[in-house]
């Protein structure tokens, strides 16, 4: 008998619960993004939870395909569950503002699903935040993306964070000027090698292509070129191709504008971040807070994506997990659900004032919970405590009172102060 109420007990691994506070903070920070993303001209949608495989996956990409949730419907289709919001975007784009005038602005704030180990903060469903800015192809576009998510994260109350910024061109340059015949399986080891600034590997991996000399050594610098934005210069000796050029030039011209707006602080140049490099076509950027080993979201610029659904549109976007921010946030003194305060109604003899009181309260906006058991009032206390309620109303026979547990205070108010609260 036990056993059959722990399997009814179990949850599938990686699926999400929240607890009640954990899903005010949540709804805190979910209410604290939006607004942001509307100060900015972001126009919230929501895609679907699931469609065709085929439209979650146009390029039949297999890493893609292993980590998708799919299942057949009762016609035989192939069905899939969102792994994330960049593609389903980018469909309803293509099908409802092909003709639309440009730029166009949108947000986002769901739950996604990928079948992969937990790991970092993240489960198998988890919860995805970001904006696409479509239509728009310069570096005013690009710096006002990493605008919307750096004032988004002040917002939050997240001072000290850190926007790793580099450009898929740069190293896309170099490896024509210096590595033109890698193969698939190379490119990967060199990239991954450069993504953990392993030098030491990065060389091992140069050393068995044969490279002359100097062009070992012009390549192992890319694993230095992390720092101020004054590392662009150094990157510029290093380079001749006009691809890679461009792409600190584009760089230069993002940083000018973050500067104006006083965010250049939150920037650190990474010229060696070649994460995904084959699906961004500009700037990328990863985003990190000390108290984490991870980042907390990432985004750049990917202008071939729309095209795959017959609507060539140049894009821009990130996204952030909301599990890695409250992670972040729990970190930080003082972090707590926003939101109406909350008083127990506790009816010790007419019925009708402390529904009125009740009532009152509500009205002015204050969230009311109505005690439904006769209790001591140690009992009172406590159960307040576990509901997260620091505010006790006690409706005697011909008095009300006000308990407030976070000083021990104790005051008898009336139904008229009642509405001043």
């Amino acid at each position: 008998m036990i056993e059959k109420y722990q399997r009814r007990s179990a949850m599938p691994k990686g699926v999400n619960l929240l607890l009640p506070l954990a899903a005010q903070k949540k709804r805190t920070i979910e209410q604290k993004l939006l607004a942001n993303f509307a100060a900015w001209g972001y126009q919230e949608v929501v895609t679907p939870t699931f469609e065709f495989c085929e439209t979650l996956n146009p390029k039949n990409d297999q890493k893609l395909d292993e980590i998708l949730y799919k299942f057949v419907d009762r016609t035989g289709k192939t069905l899939a569950l969102r792994h994330e919001f960049t593609i389903p975007i980018a469909r309803l784009t293509a099908t409802h503002y092909a003709q639309s005038p440009l730029p166009l602005r949108f947000s986002y704030l769901n739950n996604v699903y990928r079948y992969a180990e937990p790991h970092d903060g993240r489960s198998r469903e988890f919860y995805q935040a970001g904006v696409e800015l479509l239509g728009a192809k310069s570096a005013a576009a690009d710096a006002e993306v990493i605008s919307v998510l750096a004032t988004s994260l002040l917002a939050l109350g997240i001072a000290d964070f850190q926007i790793n910024l580099g450009h898929a061109g740069f190293c896309l340059g170099l490896w024509d000027e210096l590595l033109p015949a890698l193969s698939a399986a190379e490119q990967q080891q060199i990239n991954l090698a450069l993504h953990h600034k392993d030098a030491e590997e990065l060389g091992r991996l140069l050393e068995a292509l044969a490279l002359a000399p100097e062009q070992k050594a012009r390549f192992l610098k890319v694993t230095e070129l992390y720092g101020q934005p004054q590392i662009i210069n150094s990157a510029r000796e290093l380079v001749t191709n006009e691809v890679s050029l461009k792409a600190l030039a584009e760089l230069e011209e993002i940083l000018a504008i973050l500067k104006t707006r006083g965010l250049e602080r939150h920037i650190i140049i990474d010229l060696g971040e070649v994460k995904e490099i084959d699906y961004y076509t500009g700037m990328i950027f990863e985003v990190f807070v000390p108290s984490l080993g991870f980042p907390l979201g990432s985004g750049g610029r990917y202008d071939d994506l729309l095209s795959e659904f017959g609507c060539p549109l140049a894009a821009v976007g990130f996204a952030v997990e909301l599990g890695r921010l409250l992670l972040a946030l729990e970190q930080l003194d003082g972090f707590a659900p926003e939101g109406a305060t909350s008083y127990l109604v506790v009816n010790k003899a007419d019925g009708i004032l402390a529904e009125q009181v009740a009532v009152k309260l509500r009205a002015a906006g204050h969230n009311v919970v109505t005690d439904l058991l006769e209790r001591e009032p140690k009992a009172v206390r406590e159960y307040s405590r576990s509901q997260n309620i620091n505010k006790i109303i006690v409706v005697a026979e011909k008095a009300i009172f006000l308990y407030n547990l976070e000083d021990n205070s104790k005051q008898e108010i009336t139904l008229t102060e009642l509405e001043r609260l």
